[in-house]
């Protein structure tokens, strides 16, 4: 074998060892980059946010808007969550959908704070305006 192509072969090995993807990583709390986008229309593609933080959002009609928000498993946070009208659901869920035991509706009326827990895997909240949508905003603040 020519050096040339000894030095091609080496190469391409060096360059196949150094492209390794990363592992993905579990959230540890207070090391996310905050999203500039308030929640998304799936789990896969819902964006993380810090606690402590306050969004503002327009939650979807009668359908689930989820965010995730960077909370190590097991340790407790809160929910203050307050409309400019209207009535919202809210819940705490795993990785998996599955709720933490939280869900609550919430009214214009009748604001509340929802407490849970870090959940295993991933925290994620759903939120949804629900009944005859009119386009309310919701102010999320965690803590």
């Amino acid at each position: 074998m020519n050096r040339i192509a000894l030095l091609t072969i080496t190469l391409a090995l060096t360059l196949a060892a150094c492209s390794k993807k990363a592992e993905p990583t579990t959230p540890t709390g207070g090391g996310a980059v905050a999203s500039t986008e308030p929640f998304s229309k799936t789990m896969a593609d819902a964006p993380t946010h810090n606690v402590p933080g306050t969004l503002e959002m327009k939650p979807p009609c009668n359908e689930a808007g989820y965010f995730k928000l960077d909370v190590p498993a097991g340790t407790a946070f809160s929910i203050d969550v307050t409309l400019s009208g209207g009535s919202a659901m809210i819940d705490v869920t795993d990785a998996n959908g599955k709720s933490a035991g939280v869900s609550t509706e919430i009214t214009s009326e009748a604001p509340k704070t929802v407490t849970s827990a870090g959940q295993e895997g991933a925290t994620f909240v759903t939120i949804n305006e629900t009944g005859a949508c009119t386009g309310i905003t919701a102010t999320v603040a965690t803590k």
